[in-house]
């Protein structure tokens, strides 16, 4: 008896199913779950209202503040979801990174990347860009590189992460350029640029436009002159006395190579002016070349000596090869012989960096070349699982419909 009411209410069902107004009605139904699992499923994370507030401290350059809010919200941790966690996780990284704290290991990027390439949030550029940024810090520029393209991959075209597409850019040019691969830097560079330029980014399109003169130091002084310049107009405009002076600097070795002496002098002695700024030291091996010119041997050699004293490896081993010569010239032998032994040593010294960066680089490559056959097996293992999982849901697809199949039947028999 019961058997025969359920199946006459079955087929009553089936008949108001059949109603066009009905089916509206149902369809309307099934489109507002859709939209309501969608709603969900993007929006549905609450973060802590500190985490916007740390995200925009470390974009405005305030990385240490951010740093204390976010370790400020560490006793409600926790309380927090995982996808709260990955976040507070990147914010966290990025503040570092922003602090100029020294990354020593990947294991911290790792969990973040991996969390992130699994649930495909919207982090997941920043993400890559963190992991890229970790191995340029460890010295692997093959996989950093691999990083910092799938970022920017994922990040063209959206305003909203123009900074950070800009920053990725900056940092494939960087290692293009430790590879004299210039061509690839420029293009690189004037895409930061662009970028920088769009977003009213002064201060990276100003180092930008530096890196661009740097790059053309090789072949193109005209450009060299013309990037210099444009950097300079915009620091000076910014009141950005660091960069400013840094740049006067590049434009006076720029005039020493084409010639242009007194130009040349009018920025050095505006320079030294200000003799506190980063890169100062540089200033001396400038005007060394241009008193060298002017056949100024006193001030040559006062010059040669304050770039041997304060500057860098390649400062000293330049500038102990050329006081070495000028002794010589002068029959100042037993001068000359202290200022060569001090630029062999020089000279040993860089070889010694350049050997032991030669092994990073190579060492890097084989270690991507690992990762990389490593990731070639996850994504065939992946390729076959969703395979099995899909061979799987066919045959299930396929039960269901032959069971919907005789209960039709059934109930059209009865």
């Amino acid at each position: 008896m019961n058997m025969q009411r359920w199946k006459k209410e079955a087929k009553v069902g089936l008949k108001r199913m059949k109603s066009p107004i009905n089916m509206k009605k149902f369809l309307y139904i099934i489109l507002c779950l859709c939209a309501l699992l969608s709603a969900c499923s993007e929006g549905g994370v609450e973060y802590p209202a500190g985490f916007a507030l740390a995200d925009s401290l470390a974009d405005y350059n305030e990385p240490y503040k951010a740093l204390e809010l976010l370790d400020s919200l560490i006793a409600d941790e926790s309380q927090w979801s995982e996808p709260v966690r990955m976040r507070y996780a990147l914010l966290k990284y990025k503040a570092a990174d922003k602090a100029y704290i020294p990354i020593t290991s990947d294991s911290t990027i790792l969990p973040i990347l991996q969390y992130y390439e699994r649930t495909q949030e919207e982090w997941l550029p920043e993400a890559y860009y963190y992991a890229g940024r970790t191995y340029t810090e460890l010295g692997d520029a093959p996989r950093a590189l691999d990083y910092f393209q799938q970022a920017a991959t994922l990040m063209e075209g959206s305003p909203r992460r123009a900074a950070t597409l800009s920053r990725a850019y900056a940092q494939m040019t960087d290692i293009f350029g430790k590879r004299w691969m210039s061509e690839e830097s420029v293009k690189y560079y004037k895409l930061s640029a662009a970028l920088s330029e769009q977003i009213g980014d002064s201060s990276s399109l100003v180092s930008t436009y530096s890196n661009i003169a740097g790059e053309y130091r090789y072949d193109n002084w005209d450009s060299v002159a013309y990037y210099n310049e444009k950097a300079t107009l915009i620091a000076e405009a910014c009141h950005d006395t660091v960069w400013y002076y840094q740049l006067l600097k590049e434009k006076a070795g720029t005039c020493v190579t084409l010639g242009k002496f007194d130009e040349a002098k009018g920025y050095l002695n505006e320079c030294f002016e200000h003799p506190n700024f980063s890169g100062f030291d540089g200033c001396w091996s400038i005007a060394a070349r241009l008193y060298d010119s002017l056949g100024r041997a006193d001030s040559l050699e006062y010059c040669l000596k304050k770039a041997y004293d304060q500057g860098n490896i390649y400062a000293k081993k330049t500038s102990a090869k050329r006081l070495s010569s000028l002794y010589s010239y002068q029959n100042r032998s037993i001068d000359a012989q202290y200022y060569l032994t001090k630029c062999l040593a020089s000279f040993d010294s860089i070889e010694m960096m350049n050997d032991a960066q030669a092994l990073q680089i190579m060492e890097s490559s084989y270690n991507y070349n690992i990762y990389v056959r490593e990731n070639e097996k996850l994504y065939q293992k992946a390729i076959d699982e969703r395979s099995q999982k899909q061979r799987t849901q066919l045959v299930l697809l396929i039960v269901f419909l032959a069971g919907g199949a005789v209960l039709f039947y059934l109930f059209r028999v009865h």
